[in-house]
């Protein structure tokens, strides 16, 4: 259990520092604004699953030249967690 909340401290924190993984996450902000306006299942996938990846995937290999504690599949446990609930709860309010 320390671990988690360790990686959960991690995981709002210094996961998600850098410029470019932050304009990620902008990007993946907008395209969650259109799906919300268009409902549009695709826009959910890009905003919710690609855009959002690709700014720590960024990180990992390039800003932190793949040091393992910024790697995106140890955040996996804390994106189930705090991610994929809010997903879940937007899909049903707009598509069900």
């Amino acid at each position: 259990m320390q671990n988690f909340i360790q990686n959960t401290k991690f995981f709002f924190t210094d996961f998600h520092t850098g410029t470019v993984n932050i304009t990620f996450h902008i990007v993946s902000l907008a395209i969650l604004v259109l799906w919300l306006y268009h409902q549009n299942i695709i826009l959910f996938i890009l905003g919710f699953a690609v855009f959002d990846e690709l700014g720590h995937i960024y990180n990992f290999y390039f800003l932190h030249k793949g040091n393992q504690q910024y790697n995106p599949i140890r955040m996996v446990p804390c994106q189930i967690v705090f991610v994929i609930p809010p997903a879940l709860l937007l899909f049903y309010i707009f598509f069900i």
